[in-house]
């Protein structure tokens, strides 16, 4: 149930870059902060839980981080997506 609310948020949050784990728990952190009427049971979760929603279709493992000593992950196809708009132009 909480994978169905962060998927479509960590997924906004990647677009264009490669973030550890770590920075997208922070970010979502930051996010939630934001709004005070957030949910403490969407918002709740370990970095446990995190790397196993990575683990899903819509991200992949985009390199190591020497600095941060972690993966680092990104949006599914966002690569092929700009390969194919460069391609149409």
């Amino acid at each position: 149930m909480v994978s169905k609310v962060l998927v479509p948020k960590i997924q906004k949050i990647l677009e264009g870059k490669e973030l550890s784990v770590r920075e997208i728990m922070e970010e979502l952190k930051k996010q939630n902060n934001e709004k005070k009427g957030s949910s403490k049971r969407v918002s709740s979760f370990t970095s446990n839980q995190l790397a196993q929603i990575m683990r899903f279709k819509h991200f992949e493992k985009a390199g190591w981080s020497k600095k941060t000593n972690s993966n680092l992950w990104r949006n599914k196809n966002e690569n092929t997506n700009k390969k194919q708009l460069k391609e149409s132009d």
